[in-house]
């Protein structure tokens, strides 16, 4: 081969360029042939195992370089090591198919796993050593798989952490909820990826955060929380916002419950947000009779105004649905003052004229009551 390219550059130096130029299309398509020939021979003493690479080389390549790329921003790390054990197995003579560091380098895992599912499994570790590495590694893979395990478990009910265990991964969580306003975007992504992989075992200080004096670490706390519900979430947002004292703790108590029929997609594998048969199931149990329950005393009018968003933005989502709780159980005057609310926002809305048509029924019975002797 090198004497090939040395001859092409010879040429490409003659007096006669045409002459050059001739000669260099006849030693390229020699060597076009050469290689041909020579991939035929490699496919065909190739190890069956290995068979699959050859099917769809071009387009799994292509898919995992664009697979790794967002996963190893910013973490040298990740990206310096397959290098350096690429560039030590070719010096040691351990690649014997130059294709293998395509596949089993910096263009990714021909199965299509992600960076953190390779090297050494996280999750025969113990909580206290998953933790541990939480809170020290610099290592952005080990961290995602540290989150990644603890998160799995709390989803499993197999979690169990010490007090101390609890504090430092509390801490983590709001190192986390800080960095979600980052400047850069890939730490701001890498903060609320980290937060969705930990889940239940980050609801405690999500709970304690949605009302942040920054706004923008209460919109992600809340986010977290609804993309995560489960009926202990919910309740807990129900008796955090009964024991809140100050208003404006109350009120962000009262926002997030109203987000619990949004439907999230989680930016990490393996974290689901609850369906919306199951949410607004959940909403009609819990969300909806506290909200008609504190309707009734509630006199701040930035309180009533919350609870009547809340309300109108559980409803939207069952707008065509059966109402779980049938509406002639609900009080006359309860209706009057929740239809009065939402009229405001939109008085053509399908939960408007819900409420209207049960007042009419309730009037029109009402009358022929009273009209027989």
């Amino acid at each position: 081969m090198r004497r090939a390219v040395t001859a092409v550059r010879k040429l490409l130096r003659m007096k006669n360029i045409w002459i050059g130029i001739a000669a260099s299309f006849c030693v390229a398509a020699a060597l076009l042939i050469w290689a041909v020939a020579q991939g035929g021979a490699r496919d065909q003493v190739r190890d069956p195992a290995h068979s699959r690479f050859s099917e769809n080389a071009a387009d799994s390549g292509a898919a995992k370089t664009q697979e790794l790329a967002p996963a190893q921003v910013g973490n040298p790390v990740a990206v310096a090591k397959p290098l350096k054990d690429n560039v030590a197995g070719v010096q040691s003579g351990s690649f014997s198919n130059p294709e293998s560091l395509i596949l089993e380098g910096v263009g990714g895992d021909p199965d299509g796993r992600t960076p953190e599912d390779r090297g050494e499994n996280f999750s025969g570790l113990a909580a206290s050593d998953l933790v541990k590495l939480l809170a020290s590694s610099t290592n952005n893979i080990e961290l995602r798989k540290a989150a990644q395990v603890l998160g799995d478990r709390s989803i499993a009910g197999t979690l169990k952490l010490s007090a101390e265990e609890s504090a430092k991964v509390s801490n983590v969580v709001r190192q986390y909820l800080k960095q979600t306003n980052a400047l850069d975007s890939n730490d701001s992504e890498e903060a609320k990826e980290q937060i969705e992989r930990l889940w239940w075992t980050a609801a405690r200080v999500l709970a304690e955060n949605i009302a942040n004096p920054d706004d923008a670490v209460a919109e992600k706390a809340i986010k977290a929380m609804s993309l995560m519900r489960n009926e202990e979430i919910v309740r807990a947002l129900v008796d955090q916002a009964r024991k809140a004292t100050e208003r404006k703790a109350k009120e962000m108590c009262i926002f997030a419950l109203g987000c619990m029929t949004e439907q999230y997609d989680s930016l990490v594998p393996r974290r689901t947000c609850m369906n919306e048969k199951d949410s607004q199931m959940l909403a009609d149990k819990l969300i909806i009779p506290f909200l008609t329950e504190i309707g009734k005393t509630e006199t701040d009018p930035d309180l009533r105004q919350a609870i009547t968003q809340a309300m109108t933005e559980l409803k939207q989502a069952a707008e065509h649905r059966p109402v779980a709780v049938p509406l002639e159980k609900v009080d006359e005057q309860i209706l009057r003052n929740f239809l009065t609310a939402l009229e405001k926002d939109d008085p053509n809305s399908e939960i408007c004229k819900l409420y209207r048509n049960e007042l009419a029924r309730r009037s029109l019975t009402n009358g022929h009551k009273s009209a027989r002797p």
